[in-house]
């Protein structure tokens, strides 16, 4: 007897744009997908018989919110984002925040359909632009050396003490690092370099010097 065949998700559609929303339904329908519910905002989306959302999102802080919510109220269904330019930065703060698949607005006919499909059984799915930046990030020297320190609790001013640099040096390394890492602030740095899942881990960090000392003397008061 021959296995059934399994059944093609149903797809829920958030962009704020009508041009936009109009686009997606249309790409998802050519790939032979059921479209569900269409909405502008994610407070009108009820996710009701949804199995996949396709949202249409800038990366601003605002849409950001928005995935989170639309992952909370449709907790479910996996959701695969459309965005303009799919740099490693915006991306990974999609992926961090509940996204299964990102695409590039320009390829939106050609892949939104095979990233649903994948999403819908489980898998990944990244612009190939990426494959490049996806490899674990590379950090200079000073910039694993203040990012350990980070991790250690040193502020910005005592960085700059112990490795005998201005402050505005500490910053602009910082800056360097989080753009690397596809973060904007300390604890996002920290919660990701020792987030066991993200494969970062402190390995990636290198302390020298005073801040070994110092490193080395926070493990002995630790230890007692």
């Amino acid at each position: 007897m021959l296995g059934s065949v399994a059944r093609l998700p149903v797809v829920g559609v958030v962009a704020h744009d009508d041009a936009l929303r109009s686009r997606i339904a249309a790409a998802l329908q050519a790939g032979e997908l059921e479209v569900g519910e269409l909405t502008r905002t994610v407070e009108n989306f009820t996710g009701a018989g949804i199995d996949v959302v396709a949202f249409g999102c800038s990366a601003s802080d605002h849409d950001i919110r928005n995935l989170r919510r639309a992952r909370d109220r449709c907790p479910g269904a996996p959701i695969v984002c459309l965005v303009v330019e799919p740099r490693w930065k915006t991306v990974r703060a999609l992926l961090r925040d509940g996204a299964e698949g990102v695409v590039a607005l320009e390829e939106l006919e050609a892949t939104l359909p095979a990233a649903v499909r994948a999403a819908h059984v489980g898998q990944l799915t990244l612009p190939s632009i990426l494959r490049r930046e996806i490899a674990q990030p590379t950090l200079s020297v000073r910039e694993k050396q203040i990012l350990a320190m980070v991790v250690m609790g040193f502020s910005n001013l005592e960085i700059s003490t112990k490795l005998f640099v201005a402050e505005s040096t500490v910053k602009s390394h910082l800056s360097s690092a989080f753009a690397k890492l596809g973060v904007r602030s300390r604890n996002e740095a920290t919660a990701l370099i020792l987030d066991p899942a993200s494969g970062l881990g402190t390995g990636i960090l290198e302390i020298s010097g005073e801040a070994r000392r110092d490193s080395d003397r926070v493990s002995s008061t630790t230890a007692v």
